[in-house]
Parts: C-alpha cells; structure tokens; sequence
C-alpha cells in the first residue's frame, strides 16, 4: 500500500504527457480531410435534421459527436480547437475512467498499476481520435465507462453501477453506429447475469424496465440514419473480405 502515492504520481505524469499532445494536436493541426462533414457540414444543419439524419447523401452515423460539434460552435465560433473540443474533453473522461480502474484493482503493485495506463493509452492511432473532430474518440470514452460500470457491478454486486453501464453504452452507439455490436453484446450478458446474480427482485425489475425503454429510444431516434446509410450502401465494408 505504501506504493500507492508513487504510483499515482507516475501514472498522473503519463496522463499529463497525453493530454498535452491531444490538446495540442486539436489546437495546431488543420482540419483533416476526414473532418471536414463534421466540421462544417453536419453542424450547419438544425438539431432535428441532424438528428433525423437529413443529410441527402452524405449520412452521417456519429450523430451525438455531431449534435455536440454544434454546441460547441455555437459558443466558440468556427476553428480547429472548437470542432474538436467535444473529443478533447472525452480525452479527459478516458483517462479518468482508467485511473480510477488502475487504482481500483491493482493499487496493490506499484507495477501493475503503471502497467494498466501504459498499455490501455500508448496506441497513437486511438490517441489520435481525441484530437480529430470524429465521433470515434467520444464513443471511445463512452464505452470505457460503460465497461467500468460492469466491472464495478461484477466486482462489488451492487446493481446501480449497471444504471451507469446501460447509459453509457447507449451514449456510445449514438456518438457512433459501429458500437451498436459492443451494444448488443453487452444486453446479451446482461440478461443471463440479471437473473442468475438478481432473480425478480425489485431492484432487478426496476433495472429490466430502465433498460427496456432506454434500448426502445436508442433505437427509434437511430432508426432513420441507419436506414439511410443501408439505402446509400455504406455498409458494403462489412462484406467486404478482403481485410481479413
């Protein structure tokens, strides 16, 4: 335990090195190529027709990121910096929900605590996301949110946390579609360790009903982009086997 405040230092240093380079980045980089629908076009059209996906042929599947881009708009103006502020703060999120895991779970070695951070934060492709005005980073952050509601659920058995892993995957999917399978994967856990670890307790009901009409949102607000991007065909990656 005596390693804990030694630990804590090095990993806040390490934070502190990435947040640099993600603010920077988002700072002086020109807005990329990739940018550019999420950064001029989307947050020009109302919140409705972005949100219903009005884009003619340019869908758009980060609508969250998008809806956010425009808020931010709205109170900075129009530059690198603003465009990317919804990401860069998520940055802030992520590093948070790794913290607070490292600490949480392997506070014990001074290692392993080092160790978490290093490897969950050392790809630079996924370091990128934050300084970029896509909706990748955002969903990112989300979603490792998610999973520490889970972990924290399976860990201490307290069902509240479940509240904060069911919100925060559906704050994924909407920042972007491709979270739609972890999503899906997820509710699939979920169902047989809901009435193995909870029966038909209240608590387990409440929960069920919370989900219920959290998925029938998501979906219905989802439901036209998704349309949209399956009449464009701009799901013809998923067939192509090339990758693989």
């Amino acid at each position: 335990m005596t390693t804990l405040p030694i630990g804590k230092l090095l990993i806040l240093i390490w934070f502190s090195i990435l947040a640099y380079i993600v603010i920077f980045k988002a700072i002086h980089i020109p807005i990329t190529y990739d940018e550019l629908a999420s950064s001029t076009f989307y947050p020009r059209m109302g919140i409705s027709d972005i949100m219903q996906n009005a884009g003619g042929s340019w869908p758009n599947n980060h609508i969250l990121h998008s809806l956010l881009v425009k808020l931010s708009e709205y109170f900075f103006g129009v530059s690198p910096w603003s465009v990317r502020l919804p990401n860069s703060l998520s940055f802030f999120l992520l590093i948070g929900v790794v913290y607070v895991l490292a600490v949480q779970f392997f506070r014990r070695s001074v290692a392993l605590l080092c160790l978490l951070p290093v490897v969950l934060l050392s790809d630079p492709y996924l370091i990128d996301f934050y300084s970029l005005a896509r909706g990748y980073g955002l969903s990112n952050a989300f979603m490792a949110t998610s999973i520490m509601g889970l972990l924290f659920y399976i860990s201490f058995g307290r069902i509240k946390w479940l509240y904060l892993c069911i919100s925060f995957a559906a704050l994924a999917v909407y920042a972007n579609f491709t979270l739609f399978v972890y999503w899906a994967a997820l509710h699939l856990i979920l169902i047989p360790v809901l009435v193995v670890r909870e029966g038909a307790g209240r608590a387990a009901v409440q929960l069920a009903v919370y989900i219920f009409f959290l998925a029938a949102l998501l979906i219905s607000v989802s439901y036209q982009p998704l349309a949209d991007m399956s009449r464009l065909h701009r799901f013809i990656y998923f067939s192509d086997i090339g990758f693989f």
